[in-house]
């Protein structure tokens, strides 16, 4: 692990985080970033760059140009910030920052998809979904690393062991836990394990409305940030109240389901997923997370050129530029903004 003014980068998860929250880069440019950090502000030539970020194959240099652009683009995010990367002439590039070991009071969690009590007909997006909300909690909150959403999925099969996962996820503490809809009701039943010894550190059990949904993801979020904190400063609880992005039972529902579908990455999966996304606004126009959502899935089509979608990077952008106008603390909207 490595960090560098406000970002954290984990060479062997390939994950970059922005204070706590992720930033997707394409392999090429991670892998560009991942060979100025480890030189620690040393000067590496345009050669050595192009030889580390592709080793068996032969490349212009307009290639590392685009990579280098793109990096530029993408990490500079706070007002004055200057630029991370400095051309170094007729040689090559260096990171314009310190780089240094992180702290060993940063923990790294997963929330792990929570499973159905019963193995009868699932529901894949809300699985996903309550584990999402409480890594969006998470991922505010100083001295906790929380695995992106993305690289869970793989996570999700029922007979799935919490330690086995948090091993090969790379992390301290997991979150794990199980679910049941009855009629209007639901049964959750949550655990902190700690992965080293494999004990459960919390475990709480919640019988709620489904209405209430956001109150328990809520209770949830605040007790394992309560928890981990506590092991680095006692007594410690998060500085700000966690953000609620909707009480719309049904915009909560759409945007689970988008996300879930924007996550397959294909051609009829990305199209469902913006109809649920826009379902998602019509419910509550304010949703800030669906107005992301809906940006980073035309920005896939547009990338992945599955669905012949006009002006999708337009609409990807139009819908990033009002997710940042309801919270600009969203990374992801900024990201679509920035590689435009």
């Amino acid at each position: 692990m490595y960090e560098f003014g406000p970002y954290l980068l984990d060479p062997d998860d390939r994950l970059l985080l922005y204070r706590t929250r992720p930033v997707p880069l394409t392999p090429k440019a991670f892998d560009t970033l991942v060979a100025l950090v480890k030189a620690g502000g040393r000067a590496v030539s345009k050669h050595e760059l192009m030889r580390s970020v592709w080793p068996d194959a032969a490349v212009e240099e307009g290639t590392l140009t685009q990579n280098i652009f793109i990096l530029r683009k993408i990490l500079v995010r706070d007002p004055g910030d200057h630029e991370y990367i400095e051309t170094v002439p007729k040689h090559g590039y260096r990171l314009a920052r310190q780089v240094k070991r992180p702290s060993t009071d940063v923990l790294s969690v997963a929330v792990l998809p929570f499973k159905p009590i019963s193995s009868g007909k699932r529901e894949e997006s809300l699985e996903l979904g309550i584990a999402d909300a409480i890594i969006t909690r998470l991922s505010t909150i100083r001295h906790i690393a929380v695995r992106p959403v993305s690289a869970l999925r793989k996570y999700a099969r029922l007979d799935q062991d919490a330690v086995d996962a948090g091993r090969d996820l790379r992390v301290q503490w997991v979150v794990e836990g199980t679910f049941q809809r009855l009629g209007s009701r639901i049964r959750l039943s949550v655990r902190l394990i700690n992965v080293a010894d494999a004990r459960p550190r919390w475990a709480q059990s919640f019988d709620e409305p489904f209405t209430n949904i956001f109150d328990v993801q809520d209770a949830i979020s605040e007790r394992v940030a309560s928890e981990l904190l506590h092991r680095i400063l006692i007594g410690q609880r998060p500085a700000a109240p966690m953000q609620r992005y909707t009480v719309d039972v049904d915009a909560y529902l759409a945007y689970v389901m988008g996300r879930f579908l924007a996550s397959k990455r294909t051609a009829d999966a990305l199209r469902a997923a913006i109809t649920c996304f826009e379902q998602a606004l019509l419910a509550d126009p304010a949703y800030a997370l669906a107005y992301a959502g809906l940006s980073e899935t035309y920005l896939l089509i547009n990338f992945f050129q599955t669905v012949p979608v006009p002006d999708a990077l337009r609409k990807a952008a139009d819908a990033a530029r009002t997710a940042v106008a309801l919270d600009e603390t969203l990374a992801d909207a900024h990201v679509v903004l920035e590689i435009q």
